[in-house]
Formats: structure tokens, C-alpha cells, sequence
């Protein structure tokens, strides 16, 4: 299990090596709907999967079953006892973008 870099610019990227393979992830904050949405691409700019609405403690990627994409799971994770969505302001500190790896499912 490890946590991804995230910060709370309204749109970004991070490239990330997950599963011992480089990742670039998209954030875009939708003003008008109040949400975040992430996006997912090989480092030759390959989209793997595109604009999944980021809510909190789901498997993001679950509905994607992709041969050249981690079998683990990617959850946000808030670092309080609240169940707040994120917001503009606090992904990144308060609210985590988590990965965990298949041995980490497993051992659950």
C-alpha cells in the first residue's frame, strides 16, 4: 500500500511508477459539477482510462480490466473521520489518493 502524490490545482498531472511501471494520472477539478475527475496514461501519452469521477472510498478503476494497468486498487481515502467528498481545497492533505497492491487485497 502506498500514496500517490496528489495537490489541489485545478488541473495537473504526476507521473507515478505503480506496480514497478510509470503512470502519468490527469486531475481536473470540474467547477461547475464541484468534482474531480483522474485520468490515467502510459508515459507515450497512450490514454488508458479517461475522466473517472474521483469520489471517496471506491475502487476508482474497478469497471477497467486492462492488461497493461495495475491489478491492485486505487481508493481515496480521507485522512479524518468524515465521509466529505473532496473538494478544490483539500486533495492531497486531506483527502489521499491510495494504492493497494494486490498482496495488500489479499492479506485483508
Amino acid at each position: 500500500m502506498y500514496i500517490l502524490p496528489t495537490i489541489s490545482y485545478p488541473r495537473y498531472s504526476k507521473t507515478c511508477s505503480v506496480d514497478g511501471v510509470a503512470y502519468t494520472f490527469f486531475f481536473d477539478w470540474n467547477a461547475q459539477g464541484s468534482f474531480w475527475t483522474v485520468s490515467v496514461a502510459l508515459p507515450d501519452g497512450s490514454v488508458l482510462i479517461s475522466g473517472v469521477r474521483a469520489c471517496l472510498g471506491i475502487d476508482l478503476f474497478s469497471q477497467y480490466s486492462l492488461d497493461n494497468f495495475p491489478k491492485g486498487m486505487f481508493m481515496l481515502v480521507r485522512k479524518d473521520d468524515t465521509f466529505e467528498e473532496p473538494n478544490m481545497g483539500n486533495l492531497g492533505s486531506d483527502v489521499l489518493l491510495m494504492y493497494f497492491t494486490e498482496e495488500d487485497l489479499a492479506a485483508i
